[in-house]
């Protein structure tokens, strides 16, 4: 059963809740939580809507225990019961119809297309103290929506309608608790260097991130400034002109608590970077240089358990860029480096295995994309309006992988594995580095066998995530499928999660 669920409950303590779940259904199967605040298991009861022509909205309750599986949230049928109506209204207009029902402590709200008796939406909500707030509407009977058929008034009076009811029967019937309040923003400082330096080793700068807001906060560190590891953290341009970046990308874990840095209210955080191997200073030349810090976060309450990173909030803040001429030395640094080679035979066969079902996984996507085009909902929803051939291109150029000058490595050769990091590539060669907790992966057909995608722990699709930074080097924007698809049209086809997230999508989808 494919819907949309916005869930609010109301604890002893009178807490407010508010749980969202999206889940669509690809090619027949599959499903997709669209965000989540806080998962429950208590059952809740879910609203299918029926059509006939002489009722034009009639309630079937349906229980639904909801069954927790890694990061997903599914629902099974359970009994069913039928629930009155009374209190009804209707607004009539030339294409439509509108009606709500009132039964407090539930409301029924349904439109329906004039010409066919069918609902084009329905919507169930319920409000219980210490009890879910069920808002549900069932997204089958969208498939025949036409643009036309609801006026834009009509829908958002009936929108405001529904909602208000439902609040003043909160207000009514309990004290509302006020929601976790967020930090009112964070501000970012950097200094640097002199605004002329000799050599590039003298380019050192240091970020400071302040709270500024009543409550402590935890800020996921990877992809800004408070990242210490050897990624992005800068823009840097010169002339107006990007330069090559020849760090490291990562694919990363975000299920532990130090993938953040706690910021307590009105403490700075001072993070140190060195960026004079991460740039490609000498073919970039002498020169003044633009030295931009990336300060979008994405921020969760101190005290909250994030089970999705679509859960966390966004906050972006400016910071002055850093202009610095380079007069002198900017002759190319090379990275530290020790042995590549992987000595141990079980973590080498693992490897291996992965390479070839990151091939599979990407030939499996390519052949898909050209079958479906971009108006499949798969493809649109991870990359937009994005042409095939666009997405084709870097799949292919990963399922055609056969450079024997890349190195597949075991070894941490530069101190990147935290703990969270799963494989890393080192941009200036391509090589891609494996972390110890990419060996807890799973294999592409544990996507049969209950894995979600949403757990991003596919082995294959992991390996596939480094290839693209590999072979066409795109970005970290952002991790978790949810929030790559959040992600605007230029960003979804430039972030490496996007494909991993797609791929293993599809291989579930069509293989399974």
């Amino acid at each position: 059963m494919d819907g949309i669920w916005l869930i609010m409950s109301c604890d002893d303590d009178g807490r407010w809740v508010l749980d969202c779940y999206w889940d669509v259904l690809f090619g027949g199967s599959g499903m997709r939580v669209h965000s989540s605040i806080e998962m429950r298991s208590a059952r809740a009861a879910e609203a299918g809507l029926y059509a006939n022509q002489e009722v034009s909205c009639a309630l079937v309750g349906l229980h639904l225990p909801r069954v927790e599986h890694q990061s997903a949230s599914m629902w099974t049928l359970g009994d069913s019961a039928y629930a009155s109506i009374q209190s009804e209204l209707v607004l009539n207009t030339p294409f439509s119809e509108l009606r709500a029902s009132f039964h407090l402590p539930s409301v029924y709200l349904s439109i329906r297309d004039k010409a066919s008796t069918r609902p084009i939406i329905c919507i169930h909500a319920e409000l219980y103290k210490n009890r879910p707030f069920i808002v549900s509407a069932p997204s089958r009977y969208l498939s025949s929506f036409h643009p036309r058929l609801i006026e834009p008034s009509l829908a958002y009076s009936a929108l405001n309608m529904l909602f208000s009811a439902t609040l003043a029967a909160a207000i009514a019937s309990s004290a509302l608790a006020t929601p976790l309040k967020r930090a009112d923003g964070l501000s970012v400082k950097v200094t640097g260097p002199a605004s002329s330096v000799n050599s590039v080793k003298d380019l050192k700068f240091t970020a400071e991130v302040t709270n500024n807001g009543a409550e402590a906060v935890k800020v996921l560190k990877y992809g800004t400034v408070l990242d210490s590891l050897p990624t992005r953290s800068f823009t840097v341009t010169k002339d107006g002109q990007p330069v090559n970046f020849s760090g490291v990308k990562l694919s990363v874990s975000l299920n532990n608590d130090n993938a953040y840095t706690t910021i307590e209210s009105g403490q700075t955080v001072s993070v140190t970077h060195e960026v004079e191997s991460l740039f490609d200073f000498a073919t970039a030349g002498a020169g003044k240089y633009s030295f931009q810090p990336i300060t979008e976060f994405r921020v969760a309450g101190i005290d909250e358990q994030v089970a999705h990173p679509a859960a966390l909030a966004q906050v972006s803040t400016t910071s002055e860029a850093i202009e610095v001429e380079v007069t002198g030395d900017l002759g190319k640094r090379e990275w530290k480096r020790a042995t590549t080679q992987c000595s141990n035979s079980a973590q080498a066969s693992f490897i291996e295995a992965s390479y070839t079902e990151s091939k599979e996984l990407a030939r499996t996507a390519s052949s898909y994309v050209s079958s479906a085009g971009r108006s499949d909902s798969l493809f649109t929803a991870y990359f937009g309006g994005n042409s095939v051939s666009a997405v084709t291109a870097i799949l292919d150029r990963v399922a055609n992988e056969n450079d024997s000058g890349r190195t597949l490595s075991c070894t941490d050769d530069f101190g990147v594995c935290d703990g969270n990091v799963i494989a890393y590539t080192l941009i200036s060669t391509t090589n891609i580095y494996y972390c110890d907790i990419f060996f807890n992966e799973v294999d592409t057909q544990s996507l049969c066998r209950g894995t979600t995608v949403n757990a991003r722990n596919v082995r294959g699709g992991t390996t596939l995530h480094e290839m693209t930074h590999a072979t066409s080097n795109t970005d970290d924007i952002t991790y978790g499928c949810p929030a790559d698809q959040a992600l605007s049209d230029s960003q979804k086809i430039n972030n490496a999660d996007n494909f991993n997230c797609f791929v293993t999508q599809v291989y579930a989808n069509t293989q399974c």
